[in-house]
């Protein structure tokens, strides 16, 4: 036993590490609207044999997105009657009061559900046993292609932030997806490979992995058809590896369960599933354009996959990239952009140009952060605090240096060209025409360096993004009402007090109004002052300012921390009409001057209140005390994910120190 360790000493420390990353992300990310509306149907499926319950739940949620197969669900609800045995949670309490009764009363607490850490960690723990069965499969195809370093599989699964993200922050099913997709194309080439009497299973095998990826999401059936016609040496035989799916896809999409209708109505014909054929030309989808020119391509050559297996995986890389050059950017989602990875890393390993390839999915991982702020640091609110939450998106961040939707069509456009530029390449590796890249001697010696590089680029942005986005995190309000009352700016000053007794460091504030008339140049004033020394002044051009209501954003030059804060807020030139929303109390018991923000912080008016938010930077105080009140809920829980921590990380060392065995 010991003699074996020693043997795979590298492998064994690789995967170890990939396992502590993994169990830092479950602690630490929770993207909670993927997670709970997910959790949503498998509770539906433990509680009811069925999504029904959970699928109302979050369409009257106006929530539809994360309508997978019902496959995922039922592998779910294992989970939870796992956990529920071992003590964990009470399925019957998951968003709700009561147990389930009726659909009317079910999940009643769906939007006010705020679970205990420990809950969703040991929830998201499931993903292990996908994660080891995927790696499998991963290790096995990179065998069967003649990768040379095996090693370095181990090593991009364990270090890939990106599928790690999804998976155990999002709690996504494109992990499980990717096991039957990997399953599906190890047995394909197995079949290729393989001149025994065991082909005809390898191909059966191979089909029953594809169509159960495809029942959780539809992927893996974009390969179906060209795996069906080479497999078939006559039409006979495709008619029968044909109906073979469509036996496997019914079966697993379970069309004796009372769902199954509901399943199929939304499950293909989703807005997310039909995204793909928006892009058009002259009316023609470029999608099915470019599926049907491959298929019309293997129907002619399908003797190059049948004489060169790898280039199955090629084939595959080719359909994706299609794939993500016609989805519509709205709807590419961060879980999208993983779905790919695998296949370059391995076509990467045997040809380094591909290595290039993986730009363009990180670029689509992080194109999203620009307007959905609950990604990355975001993803932390959870475990260390609300704060990480309240911050304004880039969207509102770069208004006022550079158009924010500039920036997404230029992120867009490198992302598409790049898909673009390998597509090429890949038509022309599948026909044995050599490409010559530029730098590709670089690339040769340096491929596995860059794909390491391009794998931390999660921690740089990611450092980055929690930089910018701590410095303003917005500061709760007691209940507000918005008044369609507006006053109006242009010979008028605006003066109000904040009162800061803990001396936060206050680093913008909001307000809600627009422009509506723009007579000359001109500037909104915003100047912050403690009796006569002046703390901040920043002026906004009016044409910056939206002219139709929505937020303005007003930075501070540099953050305040006085206890007393004078605010005045005016026109320099008064030449232009800017209108600024008026607010009340909800309690109107209250002085109505005054309104009470978390810290202890007052904002007080001595006219009628105005729309103000403020922002702070994050106070690690709070985040400390949000941390220790995780820690306490549960003490045998954390304590023993601790030393599990502690454990895996002794014992890496410890391997590391021994000279591995000749």
């Amino acid at each position: 036993m010991k003699k074996k360790i020693l043997q795979h000493k590298v492998i064994i420390i690789i995967i170890l590490v990939g396992v502590i990353h993994r169990l830092i992300f479950a602690l630490l990310f929770n993207h909670m609207f993927d997670f709970g509306s997910i959790l949503a149907l498998i509770k539906s499926v433990a509680d009811t044999g069925d999504i029904t319950a959970g699928f109302i739940v979050l369409k009257n949620n106006n929530i539809l997105s994360q309508f997978f197969g019902k496959l995922f669900y039922q592998l779910g609800a294992l989970w939870l009657y796992f956990l529920q045995f071992m003590h964990i949670l009470d399925i019957r309490y998951i968003f709700d009061i009561k147990p389930y009764q009726n659909i009317e009363s079910y999940m009643v607490g769906f939007n006010a559900w705020n679970p205990p850490l420990y809950q969703l960690i040991a929830i998201k723990l499931s993903q292990f046993f996908y994660d080891f069965i995927f790696l499998f499969f991963l290790v096995k195809i990179a065998k069967l292609i003649d990768i040379k370093k095996i090693s370095l599989i181990f090593l991009f699964w364990a270090i890939n932030p990106f599928m790690v993200f999804v998976s155990y922050a999002m709690y996504q099913s494109d992990l499980l997806m990717l096991v039957f997709f990997m399953g599906g194309v190890y047995f394909a080439l197995r079949s290729l490979t393989d001149i025994s009497n065991k082909n005809l299973k390898f191909k059966i095998l191979a089909i029953l992995f594809f169509s159960a990826g495809a029942v959780i999401k539809q992927v893996p059936i974009l390969v179906i058809p060209f795996i069906i016609i080479i497999f078939s040496q006559s039409f006979l035989s495709f008619i029968g590896y044909a109906v073979i799916f469509i036996f496997f896809y019914q079966f697993l999409s379970q069309p004796w369960s009372m769902d199954y209708v509901l399943q199929r109505t939304f499950f293909l014909s989703s807005r997310e599933s039909l995204a793909i054929f928006n892009f058009q030309l002259n009316g023609v989808s470029i999608f099915l354009f470019i599926y049907l020119s491959i298929l019309f391509f293997i129907l002619n050559r399908r003797e190059l996959i049948i004489k060169k297996p790898f280039n199955l995986l090629i084939l595959i890389t080719l359909t994706l990239c299609g794939l993500y050059i016609s989805e519509n950017p709205e709807l590419l989602y961060v879980n999208f952009n993983t779905w790919i990875m695998p296949f370059i890393i391995l076509i990467a390993l045997k040809d380094p140009k591909y290595s290039l390839l993986l730009f363009a999915p990180i670029i689509g991982f992080f194109k999203r952060n620009l307007i959905d702020n609950t990604f990355l640091s975001g993803a932390l609110s959870e475990t260390l605090g609300p704060s990480f939450i309240g911050s304004p998106s880039y969207l509102k961040l770069l208004q006022y240096t550079i158009s924010p939707v500039l920036v997404g069509l230029l992120l867009n456009s490198i992302m598409i060209v790049i898909y673009i530029i390998y597509s090429i390449v890949l038509i022309l590796d599948l026909i044995g025409k050599k490409v010559q890249f530029i730098g590709e001697m670089f690339l040769v010696q340096n491929y596995k360096k860059l794909i390491f590089v391009l794998f931390m680029s999660f921690y740089l942005i990611f450092g980055i993004d929690y930089l910018i986005k701590t410095n303003y995190t917005s500061i709760k309000s007691e209940p507000i009402q918005i008044l369609d009352e507006r006053t109006i700016l242009r010979n008028n000053t605006i003066k109000f007090e904040i009162q800061n007794p803990n001396s936060f460091q206050l680093t913008a504030l909001e307000l809600s109004g627009r422009v509506t008339k723009v007579n000359n140049i001109d500037y909104l004033v915003v100047r912050l002052s403690d009796n006569s020394q002046i703390l901040s002044e920043q002026r906004v051009m009016d044409y910056q300012l939206p002219d139709t209501p929505g937020e303005m954003l007003i930075f501070f030059n540099k953050a305040v921390t006085n206890k007393k804060i004078k605010v005045e807020i005016y026109k320099l030139r008064k030449n232009n009409d800017v209108e600024i929303q008026e607010m009340k109390k909800i309690d109107q018991t209250a002085d109505s001057g005054k309104f009470n923000l978390d810290g202890n912080i007052k904002i007080k008016f001595s006219s009628n209140p105005l729309y103000v938010k403020l922002y702070r930077r994050i106070d690690y105080r709070t985040v400390t005390q949000t941390l220790a009140k995780h820690l306490n809920s549960k003490p045998k829980f954390f304590t023993a994910f601790s030393l599990i921590l502690t454990f895996l990380t002794f014992f890496i060392l410890i391997l590391n120190k021994i000279k591995s065995s000749n």
